[in-house]
């Protein structure tokens, strides 16, 4: 078995004119197979580091902040729903503010989590 997470992504094309709705959406999609492609053949350690020693920021961190921020945006503000978001331990960062463990989280499941909740909200925005 493989230790890659993110398996291969084609981003798909943008449309730059045309009616809001599929121009906002197609965006959408771009950039979150962005995301996805500049985390393509990364291992969960990998995913793990912090490229940046005073950062406590990951690919896996910001891939669960994006993950919360897409069930936040079309659960709440776009259906109206509550969003259930998987529990998070956090921890007290050294200025007193507040960040994710992120020993707690699975990259895999993260990521597969991400990919159904994208799903989830293109199928809410296509109803629209």
């Amino acid at each position: 078995m493989s230790d890659i997470v993110v398996q291969k992504i084609v981003r798909p094309e943008r449309a730059l004119a045309g009616p809001w709705l599929e121009v906002i959406a197609s965006n959408l999609d771009y950039h979150r197979a962005t995301f996805l492609w500049k985390c393509e053949g990364l291992s969960d350690e990998q995913l793990r580091l912090r490229p940046v020693r005073s950062s406590a920021l990951t690919l896996l961190g910001l891939m669960r902040h994006l993950q919360g921020a897409e069930r936040a945006w079309f659960q709440r503000a776009l259906d109206g729903t509550t969003p259930h978001f998987p529990p998070y331990r956090t921890y007290a960062t050294a200025d007193g503010g507040e960040w994710y463990d992120e020993s707690d989280a699975t990259p895999a499941r993260t990521c597969t989590r991400t990919t159904s909740g994208r799903a989830r909200s293109r199928d809410r925005s296509s109803r629209r």
